[in-house]
């Protein structure tokens, strides 16, 4: 279980992904789409406003803790749709489908939990532990 300060910041994150990769849906079909694709149609200006929300979840990851490593494949996500988000056309219909802040929120979301449970199961660890008798001090034999 996570604090519920670190899981009230990690659902402000999630509603931020929704809103710029999930908020509409496409009618008749299950295909939603965000602000993200919206925006991003915009030449030049849409995918480096788009981009601030994505920088922002990575700000908060690092804040909440998470490590190089999944900072890295958020950084990648985040690289991936902006460069290809900017090819005319063909990066609007990759940016439909890549939705690199839910993944971001995925991977941070992933890493709490599992951080989350090792620290329940070493709590559990010291518990079980059976205690060792108190070594005596050495003694001065001058």
């Amino acid at each position: 279980m996570l604090h519920p300060d670190t899981q009230r910041r990690l659902d402000r994150l999630h509603r931020i992904s929704r809103h710029m990769d999930r908020a509409f849906r496409i009618p008749g079909t299950g295909f939603r789409l965000g602000w993200d694709s919206i925006l991003g149609i915009i030449p030049g200006v849409g995918d480096l406003i788009t981009t601030l929300p994505a920088a922002y979840i990575l700000y908060e990851s690092h804040r909440l803790g998470a490590p190089k490593s999944v900072l890295a494949r958020q950084g990648v996500n985040i690289a991936i749709d902006t460069l290809v988000g900017s090819i005319p056309v063909l990066g609007d219909l990759f940016d439909a489908g890549h939705k690199a802040n839910s993944k971001n929120v995925d991977l941070l979301r992933a890493h709490l939990h599992e951080t989350g449970r090792r620290e329940v199961i070493s709590a559990e660890d010291r518990r079980t532990e059976t205690p060792q008798a108190p070594r005596s001090a050495p003694t001065d034999r001058s």
